[in-house]
């Protein structure tokens, strides 16, 4: 039986063609279909309507009103950057760009960070490159140079007070190495900073060993920093029996506590120590301070040679604060040191009339002289000299006139008063009388012009420490157990009689 091929009634294939969009049959390979989908024979009737001939105006009011709506469908401002809301647009558009930048440049997890010769030229006449160094020094085919291990330095352990106290015991005392020259028509006056010196220091048998030893060589000696309260001045009368000895007896005149701050730290007590065999006290005094220049008032004692009583001197003693050095030197200077001379000039004028005058005056000097009781001053040369006005002011302590305390254009102001009122440094800006290993001239002297020809001889920093230098060696070491004693060098001068 013959099969023929089956053709479905009213059916739309066909196996040897294809139709057109139209439905018309097109035999196999003759259909060849348009350029574009979008292409047919409709195009051609529209092209017509969007002809520029054809096309009707449109006026400008129309076309703002398109743009207005496209601005309104896309957000208001957004293309209108002189508005606040196309500014911020803009602003996140550009923020967007540049991480968008950084993401691109930025390198990937996987890769390894390029590294770059950094050139370093130490030498004009050759280049050295030195490398940014890696964990592993065999990396990308170069050698990098083996990483030093880091030694954990150790710090230095501090020496504690008591192996401080032990090595200063283990010192020669100041007086053995730089003893005192014996002149009879010389004394030596000096001014020291102890520093702290309260029950603690006192109870120290090692510190005070060395301390009565500094004392012992002036025939009087201003102490600043004594914290001494009130009812407990027997520590003092011990300390100048420590000093005494049989030929040299010690006597003292010490002054009230001193310092108007709260702080107890500002707060202190004037000492002045003197052989009562050579000298004797005639008056002492705080300097009253009506107009608060001082942080704590200055401290005058007034002495009076017992073998020669024409030599006399007054000393003016302050501790100035660190605060305001320089108004408390110029007012020692400009108010103090003035005052002190018309209270002077006052006194002697009142001697001589009472000298002068009367049988009173007469009959004494008459039996003085039968009775050769001249212990009294029943010469006449002896009398004129010691009430003359000579007697020299000296302005002592440690004023902290130096360092960031006082500036050199402040330095340079005080030259120019001390000038004026014809007055001297007696410790140049140049010398050093702290213990510290800074060169700081804190502690000073201030002479009278005229009087120092006279009365004053050499004036020295006495460093008890420079024999402990040499023979150690460690100059840090023994600075450090020295301030055990002070932080401050005694300051001295010679006193000619």
């Amino acid at each position: 039986m013959k099969v023929s091929e089956y053709t479905p009634p009213d059916s739309d294939y066909t196996p040897d063609g294809e139709y057109t969009p139209d439905n018309e049959y097109v035999p196999d390979g003759e259909y060849t279909p348009p350029d574009s989908e979008y292409e047919s024979e409709y195009e051609g009737e529209h092209e017509s309507e969007y002809d520029s001939d054809s096309q009707p105006e449109i006026s400008e009011r129309s076309m703002n009103n398109v743009s207005k709506k496209n601005n309104k469908s896309r957000g208001e401002g957004f293309l209108n950057f002189g508005s606040k809301r196309g500014k911020k647009n803009a602003g996140r558009r550009s923020t967007h760009k540049k991480r968008r930048r950084r993401r691109n440049n930025a390198p990937r997890r996987n890769e390894s960070k390029r590294i770059i010769p950094k050139i370093v030229v130490r030498n004009p006449t050759r280049k050295i490159a030195s490398m940014f160094k890696k964990p592993n020094i065999f990396n990308e085919g170069y050698l990098a140079p083996p990483k030093a291990p880091k030694k954990n330095k150790t710090p230095k352990a501090k020496t504690s007070k008591t192996e401080e106290d032990k090595i200063l015991a283990s010192f020669s005392l100041p007086s053995s190495s730089a003893p005192r020259i014996s002149n009879k028509d010389i004394n030596i006056i000096g001014s020291i900073n102890i520093q702290a010196f309260g029950t603690k220091k006192f109870s120290n048998q090692t510190i005070m060993r060395f301390i009565v030893d500094i004392l012992r060589r002036y025939d009087i000696v201003f102490c600043q920093e004594i914290h001494v309260p009130k009812g407990k001045e027997s520590m003092i009368s011990q300390l100048a029996d420590l000093i005494s000895t049989s030929s040299t007896p010690y006597s003292f005149v010490l002054s009230e506590p001193v310092g108007k701050s709260s702080s107890r730290a500002y707060h202190e007590r004037y000492l002045y120590l003197y052989r009562r065999n050579e000298w004797k006290v005639l008056e002492s005094f705080e300097v009253p301070d009506r107009r608060d220049k001082f942080m704590r008032d200055p401290y005058v004692a007034r002495f009076q040679h017992l073998k020669k009583p024409n030599v006399r001197v007054t000393l003016v003693g302050c501790h100035t604060h660190p605060g305001d050095v320089y108004n408390e030197i110029k007012a020692l200077v400009t108010d103090v040191y003035p005052s002190m001379r018309k209270k002077f000039k006052k006194d002697t004028r009142e001697t001589r009339a009472r000298g002068t005058g009367g049988s009173y005056s007469f009959l004494w000097r008459y039996l003085g002289r039968c009775f050769k009781r001249f212990d009294v001053d029943t010469n006449e040369e002896n009398t004129r000299s010691a009430t003359s006005g000579n007697e020299p002011i000296v302005l002592m302590g440690d004023f902290n006139a130096s360092g960031s305390y006082l500036n050199k254009k402040e330095l340079v102001k005080l030259d120019g008063l001390l000038l004026k009122h014809n007055l001297v440094w007696g410790i140049n800006r140049s010398t050093d009388t702290t213990v510290a290993i800074a060169d700081d001239a804190y502690d000073r002297f201030i002479f009278e012009e005229a009087s120092k020809r006279r009365w004053i001889g050499q004036t020295r920093v006495f460093r008890f420490d420079d024999p402990w230098i040499k023979k150690s060696r460690d100059e840090k070491m023994v600075k450090n157990v020295a301030k055990r004693i002070t932080d401050h060098y005694p300051i001295e001068f010679d006193l000619k009689l």
